[in-house]
């Protein structure tokens, strides 16, 4: 009878694990917005320049307002639009030419008007090189 009960003990836990699995993307906060650099290391002639491409990827929300991206390093550059429209882009690509020898940090900020927080805005960071 004991072999039953333990039986019964494994079977409840594993549906117990399979119904707290099911219900984690559910609680899981969508990220704001993410970025990357295409190419994240570039080569140029000697005295050259490089161009490379931001790729930033923010989700639709209606608390939207301002999108800055940009790139910090040798040389410093950035651009904010708005982003308010409901059917605001979700992808938006930036390129970014001129860039002399060195290593950079590329970024995105998302500004949103906020319900009971108030205003908030979240940065997002990313590393690349020109040689």
């Amino acid at each position: 009878m004991s072999i039953g009960r333990e039986l019964r003990f494994v079977l409840y836990t594993l549906i117990l694990v399979a119904i707290l699995k099911s219900c984690a993307p559910a609680f899981a906060e969508e990220p704001w917005l993410t970025v990357d650099v295409t190419p994240r290391m570039s080569m140029t002639p000697i005295n050259g320049t490089a161009t490379v491409r931001l790729l930033v990827t923010v989700p639709r929300n209606d608390q939207n307002r301002l999108l800055c991206v940009g790139y910090d390093g040798p040389t410093f550059r950035s651009s904010c639009a708005e982003h308010v429209e409901p059917g605001a882009r979700y992808r938006v690509e930036v390129p970014f030419s001129g860039l002399r020898e060195g290593a950079y940090v590329a970024f995105a900020e998302l500004h949103r008007a906020g319900g009971a927080k108030g205003s908030e805005s979240r940065m997002v960071t990313l590393q690349f090189e020109v040689r």
